[in-house]
């Protein structure tokens, strides 16, 4: 994780206004994965996603191995983002809600009041049902919005991608639609913690 030294700090602070800074520094993303591995079409669009959104404020983003913030770290404010990234073991990537749960501790812990949420377009009523049970569960006042480039529809599903479900459209809906929204709530957190 990358720190600020007080050189970037002060260059900051002389750029931008109060209102600017007021509204950066308490703003942050969750990044969430859209299938294995980190090197997929599909999760480098997600990192540059949660990287555009991005100025180097505190505290930066949060999420898990298969968003590969490093791989873009060669120009500009990207070398000054933080990255927190989620525990996770070796070939277990961790369910939405999991990292949903992490993101809100995370984002209260640092005083987060907005989180930008950086992910695939299929993926995007999960991902948001997910936090907003954290929000709740976690008593946070933190408000999400949508990266904009996550609405974009087209491109998600890649060859490149080792997980069939993030591979094939229609093994995702299967997945998503008849699994995941017909499984009462109540097992799905089970399964899911």
């Amino acid at each position: 994780m990358t720190k600020y030294n007080n050189y970037d700090k002060n260059l900051l602070q002389t750029f931008l206004s109060s209102k600017e800074k007021e509204l950066f520094m308490d703003t942050a993303c969750v990044a969430f994965a859209f299938g294995v591995p980190s090197n997929t079409k599909a999760n480098q669009r997600i990192a540059t996603m949660a990287c555009a959104i991005q100025i180097p404020s505190h505290p930066g983003i949060y999420t898990q191995k298969d968003i590969n913030i490093k791989a873009l770290q060669n120009d500009g404010y990207r070398n000054r983002m933080q990255v927190t990234y989620t525990i996770e073991r070796p070939g277990y990537p961790p369910p939405t809600l999991r990292i949903a749960r992490g993101a809100v501790n995370w984002a209260k812990a640092n005083r987060v009041t907005t989180l930008y949420i950086a992910c695939a377009y299929p993926h995007i009523w999960r991902c948001t049902r997910d936090l907003q049970l954290a929000i709740r569960e976690n008593n946070a006042n933190i408000e999400i919005k949508i990266c904009p480039e996550a609405r974009e529809q087209k491109g998600w599903f890649c060859k490149d991608c080792t997980q069939s479900r993030a591979r094939l459209r229609w093994l995702w809906y299967i997945r998503e639609v008849i699994l995941l929204r017909i499984i009462p709530f109540q097992l799905y957190k089970k399964i899911a913690s």
